[in-house]
């Protein structure tokens, strides 16, 4: 690959996702705030998925609690504190993560970072050690719009000063980001450590280059 650029993923690719049945919790601990129903809850935290990752998590959370008849500001405010929380806990970089960032950048390649993310994570990267390390980051809930949109990937590219097939974009796969790099001209390569136990519709039959580190990387590019 003669890539100029790459562009990775956050979350599952570098840092650590909450693993499925500590999600399972977290949703839980939510609902428990609130004094919803946890069944239900889920199912609107479900059908909130794109609200929450494309606009302010402070509307997407007032939507789900008048759908659930939560109306206590306590609770809710309680809640959205426990979920920055934990999105806090997760922004610890994978062991070779930076490592591979500096590298990247010492061989001359721009760096960028895309990541479905609500309005919470643009604030908390700033105190995260990522901060000033990539080229350009896009958040999805600043954006206003999420991976798999070509627009995204192509946003970047604008970024970092280069063309879209120029880059070479990481990621574990969730909401078919892979397939979105790839219809906007970059080339997608899958992440998949061997703790990760999600699995994803877009990793699903993959049949392009995979990695199982971030610091393989550096031997495709």
């Amino acid at each position: 690959m003669n890539a100029k650029a790459v562009v990775f993923d956050l979350f599952g690719t570098l840092i650590d996702d909450s693993p499925p049945d500590a999600y399972l919790v977290l949703l839980a601990d939510i609902a428990g705030h609130l004094g919803a129903d946890p069944t239900e809850f889920r199912a609107a935290w479900r059908k909130h998925d794109i609200s929450r990752y494309t606009g302010p998590i402070d509307a997407s959370f007032a939507a789900m609690c008048a759908e659930l008849g939560v109306s206590d500001p306590a609770g809710i405010d309680a809640a959205l504190a426990h979920r920055r929380e934990h999105l806090r806990k997760l922004l610890i970089p994978r062991s070779d993560a930076l490592s591979t960032v500096e590298a990247l950048r010492e061989r001359g390649l721009k760096v960028g970072m895309i990541s479905n993310a609500s309005s919470e994570m643009s604030t908390l990267w700033l105190d995260s050690p990522f901060a000033d390390v990539f080229d350009a980051v896009l958040f999805s809930a600043d954006e206003q719009m999420m991976k798999p949109d070509r627009r995204l990937y192509e946003r970047m590219a604008e970024l970092l000063g280069v063309a879209t097939e120029d880059c070479v974009f990481v990621g574990d796969g969730a909401y078919r980001e892979l397939q979105g790099a790839e219809a906007a001209g970059m080339t997608p390569v899958m992440i998949k450590v061997p703790h990760d136990q999600w699995e994803h519709e877009g990793t699903i039959d993959w049949a392009g280059p995979r990695v199982s580190s971030l610091s393989e990387v550096l031997a495709l590019v």
